[in-house]
C-alpha cells in the first residue's frame, strides 16, 4: 500500500512539473517602452487606427519575461519594428513588424481593463 501511495505522488509531481512547464513560452504580455512609457498590445483583432507620425524603431528587444526598461525596447517585437502614433487617440500606438508589415496595436497601461 505504501509503495501505492508512493507512486502516486511521484505520478502526481511529475504532473504539476510537466503542467508547470508547459506555459512558460508565449505566455507574457507583449510591451513596448517609449520615452519610459509603456504600451501594452491589445487583443483587438481588427485596427481601426490610422498612421499618424513615425516615433521610431525598436533599438533593443529583451527576453520574453523581462520588463523592457529604456526607450524604444519591447519584449517581443524584434529590433527594427517602426512604431507609429495614430491619428485618432494618443493613447494608443502602432508597431509594424518588419518584413511581414503586420500592424500591431498597443495601448497605454492604464487603458487597458481588467476581466472582473
Amino acid at each position: 500500500m505504501k509503495k501505492l501511495a508512493y507512486l502516486a505522488f511521484i505520478i502526481l509531481i511529475f504532473s504539476l512539473v510537466g503542467c508547470n512547464n508547459s506555459n512558460t513560452s508565449g505566455s507574457f504580455q507583449s510591451i513596448i517602452n517609449v520615452n519610459g512609457t509603456h504600451y501594452f498590445l491589445t487583443t483587438s483583432d481588427e485596427i481601426k487606427y490610422e498612421i499618424d507620425k513615425e516615433i521610431g524603431t525598436i533599438q533593443k528587444t529583451v527576453s520574453p519575461d523581462r520588463f523592457p526598461d529604456t526607450h524604444l525596447s519591447s519584449n517581443d517585437l524584434e529590433e527594427g519594428s517602426k512604431l507609429y502614433t495614430t491619428v485618432e487617440d494618443s493613447n494608443y500606438i502602432l508597431a509594424e513588424r518588419p518584413n511581414t508589415n503586420e500592424l500591431l496595436l498597443y495601448t497605454l497601461e492604464e487603458n487597458i481593463t481588467s476581466s472582473d
